[in-house]
């Protein structure tokens, strides 16, 4: 990842400092959610608005809202500035931590022999899901459902199985689109309705579904063990933006998927209906 500098006042005019003034302010309020969902690409959630996305294209941030639309690449806008700012407390952290952590995992792996570190392995998933890990999202109609985010997966396969794992996609991703009409919310009927133009022709919106096939391989001790599965996202528009997301979304998907089929330090009891 590109070195995050956060913007200092000699750096930048009155408009720059006022969207990371923003950012900042939004950050400590808790109304920003910054989620990274790829190499280079984030969503951020601004209170309960739909989240925009940001991605880093080279040296050059782009973001989806309306503000960076208008203005460009020259000022970037407080959705980029709450990515910045998150990127670089998280990688301040990491790197106050990573000396003592480095230590510590030098010192386990020195000390463990090989059928030690399976059973270590076998250990740690075989024990129940912290659920301070477990977040909620909204479900289709009403209710939410439990999920992990792909960082604490990717975080937690690293934790466990010391790097020594895999993911690849097995085929190329599959994209199904579709015209589907828009609802609005009827008052009077209390309930939707199909949204219609002035001489009464529904309105419809182009959708569309990205299906992607990969799998997780873990090495233990020389022998090499696979999960594959299948993820998907659900994207709305024809905009090159919407698509990028989806296929990150869905990749995410499948790997969390993949890393289910190792149990509960992976979110397989979520799906426990009992």
């Amino acid at each position: 990842m590109s070195e995050m500098h956060i913007p200092q006042v000699g750096e930048t005019d009155q408009v720059q400092i006022e969207r990371t003034e923003r950012a900042q302010s939004a950050i400590r309020s808790g109304l920003f959610h910054v989620t990274r969902v790829g190499p280079q690409q984030w969503t951020v959630k601004n209170g309960d608005k739909l989240p925009y996305a940001v991605s880093l294209e080279g040296k050059t941030w782009v973001c989806t809202c309306m503000d960076f639309r208008q203005r460009g690449p020259e000022v970037r806008c407080k959705h980029i500035e709450g990515v910045r700012l998150s990127e670089a407390a998280q990688n301040q952290s990491i790197q106050e931590n990573h000396k003592e952590d480095l230590m510590d995992q030098n010192q386990t792996t020195a000390k463990e022999s090989l059928t030690d570190r399976v059973d270590r392995i076998l250990w740690e998933l075989r024990q129940p899901l912290d659920m301070s890990r477990v977040k909620r999202r909204q479900a289709p109609g009403s209710g939410t459902v439990p999920f992990l985010e792909g960082f604490d997966v990717i975080e937690r396969a690293n934790a466990i199985f010391g790097f020594a794992w895999s993911f690849e996609l097995i085929n190329e991703p599959v994209i199904v689109r579709w015209q589907k009409k828009i609802l609005i919310w009827n008052q009077q009927e209390r309930r939707k309705i199909p949204q219609v133009d002035a001489i009464g022709v529904a309105q419809t919106e182009e959708v569309g579904i990205v299906y992607i096939t990969g799998k997780v391989t873990v090495d233990l001790g020389g022998k090499l063990y696979s999960h594959a599965d299948l993820g998907r996202c659900i994207f709305t528009g024809d905009t090159p933006e919407a698509l990028d997301m989806a296929l990150a979304g869905s990749a995410t998907d499948c790997l969390k998927r993949c890393f289910r089929q190792c149990g509960s330090q992976f979110g397989n009891d979520l799906y426990d209906k009992e």
